[in-house]
């Protein structure tokens, strides 16, 4: 019978409460829902905001990551989310959340995609409004000149220049869905 003195001696490594990287996984879609519910913030402010969550998270996380004894991860890692996560994952041997932020992401980027901005068609905006006005108003020949191709959100807006007989004025034009519909409003 061996004395317990020779047993092999283990190190007790606590488990680490993931919370903060389970947050991360949820930014990418705080991000893409940001210029939706939003409309007056910019993608790219959104993007920014992301950006700074990320990085906060990480470092909390990487505190955690620590405390608990394992080798830290570079909290400069999450200006690289998906490398971020990965680490920590072979660092911790918990796969999970690299596969959800995955899975979160590609969400996040369908749903921009799908409930982005849409990209109107000048020419055909041209044409379309020219006929509208000319229908509405009667008249000579109205020309219209809109912005070439404007992206704009929907329930944004963009100015074309009218022009009939001498006369000038402007149609703002507002996007009202996805689908390009649209509704314009002639300002003299």
């Amino acid at each position: 019978m061996t004395d317990v003195s020779d047993w092999p001696v283990s190190h007790y490594v606590p488990p680490v409460e993931s919370g903060y990287a389970w947050t991360m996984v949820g930014v990418p879609i705080v991000g893409a829902l940001i210029p939706i519910v939003f409309p007056v913030v910019a993608v790219e402010v959104a993007g920014l905001v992301c950006v700074a969550l990320n990085v906060v998270l990480a470092r909390e996380d990487d505190k955690r990551i620590q405390a608990a004894g394992y080798a830290g991860v570079s909290p400069g890692w999450a200006l690289l989310v998906p490398l971020y996560l990965i680490v920590r994952a072979k660092r911790l041997s918990a796969p999970l959340i690299p596969m959800a932020w995955l899975v979160a992401f590609l969400v996040a980027a369908t749903g921009t995609v799908l409930l982005g901005p849409v990209t109107m068609d000048s020419a055909k905006m041209d044409g379309l409004l020219s006929s509208d006005i000319q229908q509405q108003y009667g008249g000579g020949t109205v020309s219209v000149d809109c912005p070439s191709d404007p992206t704009v959100r929907v329930n944004g807006s963009f100015t074309c220049d009218v022009g009939q007989g001498g006369t000038t004025a402007h149609v703002v034009v507002t996007v009202t869905d996805h689908d390009g519909h649209y509704r314009w409003e002639l300002v003299r």
